[in-house]
């Protein structure tokens, strides 16, 4: 079998040539969130004791209102027994559509939760610096006293008041030995 993720830029590809993308994205997430939250579905669709026909219909019952060609691609990972890659699927799909769009994902770890102004502040920032837009996560890690880490596009910048003492630790005991 293909790759799933193949399959989702393919969707993708399809869905953009059809100018149906945004509608594709919005079903794709949900569909996706159903596929990892409900993994017997998958089972289900995959399972050789039902009858291809029978999977098909399946599929076709619960995806009546989502995207046709989305709906088609949960159909042909169903009938070649792939259903559990359906979620897989779809990130290849999101992942083409953020690349296609400029879209980068940010994660910014901090000792306390940062206020709506300091995020924007930084996304603006980040934004500036890269001409993309970001997606940021938030991850919240008493052990980094204070300061920021904040990973992106490969790249990890750190900041935070326990590296800085660490290093100022290293420093001195390099001086002292």
């Amino acid at each position: 079998m293909t790759n799933p993720k193949e399959y989702g830029r393919a969707l993708f590809l399809l869905a953009e040539e059809e100018g149906s993308t945004e509608e594709v994205l919005s079903d794709a997430v949900t569909v996706r969130e159903v596929f990892r939250e409900h993994g017997d579905y998958a089972k289900l669709l995959n399972t050789p004791a039902l009858e291809k026909e029978e999977r098909l219909r399946l599929a076709d019952e619960s995806l009546k209102t989502v995207n046709k060609h989305l709906k088609s691609l949960v159909k042909i990972l169903a009938q070649e027994h792939a259903a559990h890659t359906v979620a897989s699927a779809i990130d290849g799909f999101i992942a083409a559509y953020e690349e296609s769009r400029g879209i980068e994902h940010a994660t910014v770890i901090s000792a306390v939760p940062l206020s709506d102004t300091e995020l924007s502040r930084l996304k603006e920032k980040l934004e500036r610096l890269t001409s993309k837009t970001f997606i940021i996560e938030c991850e919240v890690d008493p052990s980094i006293l204070g300061g920021i880490k904040l990973r992106y596009m490969g790249r990890q910048l750190d900041s935070s008041l326990r590296t800085k003492l660490d290093s100022f630790a290293n420093n001195l005991m390099k001086t002292i030995v």
